[in-house]
């Protein structure tokens, strides 16, 4: 069976001098197969500068996540160090009233209901801090 890679990317240029500060972003809920080796599916808002980003979604990784749900994460790289949720120092997960890794109550159906998360990433201007 022939893989596939679906992407839709929202790119912006910007004047140097001005600061992007967070994005909101509402995927609909699927729970795409990913049956094989090293499959994974996600709907993700991923902001990058450079190498370093920060991006929060839904993820089908069974390897990951040890079974075929879809997952809330948060996925930060900075310079060599790139983690999904608490796996390294460097992320803190402060609120609990939505877990990292929580699995959808219900899930979208193509040509039915659609359920969404709505997602937000924000950069603290005071601290300098990135919120999800």
């Amino acid at each position: 069976m022939e893989k596939t890679s679906h992407t839709a990317v929202v790119r912006t240029k910007m004047d140097p001098n001005t600061k992007f500060l967070g994005g909101v972003g509402s995927p609909s809920l699927y729970k795409p197969a990913a049956d094989g080796p090293g499959e994974w599916s996600s709907a993700r808002m991923k902001l990058q500068n450079g190498p370093d980003s920060i991006e929060v979604g839904w993820m089908v990784n069974p390897t990951f996540f040890n079974d075929k749900e879809a997952h809330l994460y948060v996925r930060f790289t900075a310079g060599q160090t790139s983690c999904i949720n608490t796996q390294c120092p460097g992320f803190v997960h402060v609120g609990t009233e939505v877990p990292l890794g929580v699995v959808p109550d219900i899930y979208s159906q193509r040509g039915g209901e659609s359920y969404t998360w709505k997602f937000f990433i924000d950069k603290h201007e005071d601290d300098g801090n990135w919120w999800v």
